[in-house]
C-alpha cells in the first residue's frame, strides 16, 4: 500500500482447514486465563462450541486490561497476542505488568491536531500502535483523518504486529504495517520511536538520522526509552541529530521510563560513521573476507563459540546435502559450511533485515549464491525442505515458548535422522537442554571445551 493512502480494511475471521487438529492448538485451559479481579474468566462453554463449529475467533479471548489506562475507551477492548504463530492463543492480560512501556507512552504522548500521519517504530508486537491509534479520552474521539503506520525490520515481530492488527480491525481502522520501500523523505508529521534493546548505539544514531530525513519540517520524534537502556546517551544523540535547542524537557515516568521529544527545525543531516566493517575469517582450512555491520552479533569477526561449533561439527558439514543456518547474522555458519562442502545446498535464515542484507552481500561477493539462499524469516517452513543438518548459534535471551516454536518449525523441514548442532553459553545450558528435549526428545552434549560454552547435538 502506498504510504499516502488512507486505510480501509474489510473484517476478517480466523479460518482453519477441516483437518485442523484442535487438540494440538495452544488453547487456554478452563482457568488459565484469569487476569486481574475485574477481568472476566474466559467462557469455556463458548470456546468449546466455537471449536466444534471450527470458528476460532479472537472475540472469545480475554482483552488486555490496565488500571492506569482505565479512562481510555480501548481498555478491555483489545486482543494482544504474544506470538506470531497463529496456533498460539496466548494473549496479554495485564498491560501494566506485561507492557509497561506501552502504558507509559500512552499516558505521556499527546499528538497535535496537525499531526495527521504518524509512524510507530517499535518491537513491542503492536500494542503501542494499536492503543495510540485508537485513543479516546473523556469520550473525545481521535482525529478521523489521522493515520498510523507501523514499521519493524524484524520479520517475526512484523508477523506479530500484523496478527494483532487483524485481530482488532473491527476496533482500530487507522493503523497498518508499512514496508521500508514505502517510506519516503519528509512524509511523516510525527514518529514514535522505541529503540530495540539489543541494538548498538551506532545503529540507534543511524536510525535517528533516518527518522529526521522522513519527518516533515516541524515534525516531531517522540523517543521512548529507559534509564537502564541508556536514556542519557540517547538524549545526547537526539541533540546531535536535531539540535539541543529543539529538544523538550525529558519526561520522567514510572519505573525509570523516559520520553524524549525533539522537533525537526532544519534540513541539516549529520554525518554518521560507516557501520560496515570488513573482516578476514580463517576456519577449517578456508580463508575469506566478509562484511559485518554494527549491531549484528560478533561484528568483529568469528567468535569462539561459533568457531568451536563449526570445528566440532566438521564431519557432519562435509557429508551433508542440505544445511540450514538458523539465525545466520552476517553469515558465518552458512558461508563456512558452503565453502567447506562445495556440493551442499545451504539455506540461511534470520529475522533481522540488516543481517539478511549483509549475509546476502557476503554470499554474492564470494560467488556462492547459486547454492546458498538467505531468507528473512523466523519460520523455515515457507521455503525450505529436506534439511539433513541444522547449525545454530541461537538467540540466548529469547523467550522459551518462542524458541520452542522456532525449533519445532525447524524440525518439520528436516529429514528423518537429520542432525542439529547448537552452541550455547553455559549459563543457558538448562534452558536449551529443556527446549531441545521438548522438540527432539534428546539433547546430547557433543562437546564442552571449558567453562564458557557447550555444543549440543540432537537428532530427528
Amino acid at each position: 500500500m502506498p504510504a499516502g493512502e488512507s486505510i480501509s480494511k474489510q473484517p476478517r475471521r480466523w479460518s482453519f482447514n477441516e483437518d485442523t487438529d484442535y487438540e494440538a492448538l495452544d488453547l487456554p485451559k478452563e482457568s488459565s486465563y484469569q487476569g486481574e479481579e475485574e477481568n472476566e474468566v474466559l467462557d469455556v462453554k463458548m470456546r468449546q462450541e466455537d471449536m466444534q463449529n471450527k470458528r476460532l475467533d479472537p472475540d472469545l479471548l480475554p482483552k488486555a486490561v490496565s488500571k492506569k489506562l482505565s479512562k481510555y475507551s480501548l481498555n478491555k477492548r483489545l486482543v494482544l497476542y504474544v506470538s506470531p504463530n497463529k496456533e498460539s492463543r496466548r494473549v496479554v492480560i495485564n498491560l501494566d505488568k506485561e507492557l509497561p512501556a506501552v502504558v507509559y507512552a500512552t499516558e505521556s504522548i499527546r499528538f497535535e491536531k496537525d499531526q495527521k500521519k504518524i509512524l510507530v517504530v517499535s518491537d513491542d508486537g503492536g500494542g503501542l500502535g494499536l492503543i495510540l491509534a485508537g485513543m479516546e479520552v473523556d469520550n473525545s474521539p481521535v482525529s478521523k483523518d489521522r493515520n498510523f503506520y507501523y514499521f519493524i525490520d524484524d520479520s517475526n515481530t512484523e508477523k506479530l504486529v500484523d496478527r494483532n492488527i487483524y485481530a482488532n480491525e473491527d476496533t482500530i481502522l487507522n493503523l497498518d504495517l508499512i514496508k521500508r520501500k514505502e517510506i519516503v523523505p519528509e512524509s511523516f508529521d510525527a514518529v514514535v520511536f522505541q529503540p530495540e534493546s539489543y541494538v548498538g548505539k551506532a545503529t540507534i544514531l543511524e536510525q535517528m538520522v533516518q527518522i529526521k530525513k522522513i519527518l516533515k519540517m516541524g515534525g516531531v520524534i517522540y523517543m521512548l526509552t529507559h534509564k537502564k537502556s541508556g536514556a542519557g546517551s540517547y538524549q545526547r544523540m537526539l541533540e546531535e541529530v536535531f539540535g539541543a535547542d529543539n529538544l523538550q524537557p525529558v519526561k520522567v515516568g514510572m519505573g525509570g521510563y523516559r520520553l524524549i521529544k525533539a522537533s525537526k527545525e532544519d534540513q541539516e543531516i549529520p554525518e554518521v560513521a560507516d557501520l560496515h566493517t570488513t573482516v578476514d575469517v580463517s576456519i577449517l582450512g578456508k580463508t575469506f573476507s566478509v562484511e559485518t555491520l554494527s549491531g549484528l552479533f560478533s561484528k568483529e569477526g568469528l567468535d569462539n563459540g561459533t568457531r568451536t561449533l563449526l570445528e566440532s561439527a566438521k564431519d557432519s558439514i562435509k557429508s551433508a546435502k542440505h544445511i540450514l543456518d538458523l539465525g545466520c547474522g552476517w553469515g558465518a555458519i552458512g558461508i563456512t559450511s558452503a565453502l567447506v562442502n562445495p556440493v551442499a545446498k545451504v539455506d540461511m535464515i534470520d529475522i533481522d533485515h540488516r543481517a539478511v542484507e549483509t549475509a546476502r552481500k557476503n554470499v554474492s561477493k564470494l560467488g556462492i549464491n547459486e547454492r546458498v539462499t538467505v531468507y528473512q524469516t523466523g519460520d523455515p517452513r515457507g521455503n525450505i525442505r529436506d534439511v539433513d543438518l541444522v547449525l545454530s548459534n541461537p538467540p540466548l535471551h529469547e523467550k522459551d515458548n518462542l524458541l520452542v516454536e522456532l525449533f519445532t518449525s525447524t524440525r518439520s523441514v528436516m529429514l528423518k535422522n537429520g542432525e542439529v548442532f547448537i552452541v550455547v553459553e553455559n549459563a543457558y545450558l538448562g534452558k536449551f537442554k529443556r527446549i531441545l528435549k521438548t522438540v527432539f526428545g534428546s539433547a546430547t552434549i557433543h562437546f564442552k571445551p571449558g567453562n564458557s560454552f557447550t555444543i549440543f547435538r540432537s537428532r530427528k
